[in-house]
């Protein structure tokens, strides 16, 4: 429903799984030059499964240089307090968060049955 709100205003709205972020990155391929045009970056499965450190890094790098220019939601399953409970750099993962949520809404969405 963001994406669609944002695509009826006329904003350049792309979806990405975070794993599919990530390859996009490394690979340099077009899906990373339409992640560089995009007015709002849709990343779903976040922290899905526990990132390396070298992906850790890369998100945060680049995550942090693209929310300067753009909006940015994310799409998790992970409680955000068990974010820094994964098993890698738990200083880099609070920094990471703690900017991400800087001037952030946070919209908790639960399915009832």
């Amino acid at each position: 429903m963001i994406g669609n709100a944002a695509i009826a205003k006329g904003a350049r709205v792309l979806y990405s799984r975070l794993d599919d972020f990530i390859f996009s990155y490394k690979t340099k391929n077009r899906f990373w030059n339409k992640i560089l045009e995009s007015d709002l970056l849709i990343l779903d499965d976040f922290f899905y499964t526990k990132p390396t450190e070298e992906e850790l890094l890369l998100i945060n790098k680049n995550l942090m240089f693209l929310n300067e220019t753009r909006s940015i939601v994310i799409i998790t399953n992970r409680q955000l307090s068990l974010w820094k409970e994964m098993d890698v750099d738990k200083h880099l993962v609070e920094t990471f968060q703690k900017r991400m949520l800087n001037d952030a809404q946070i919209i908790t969405l639960k399915v009832t049955e």
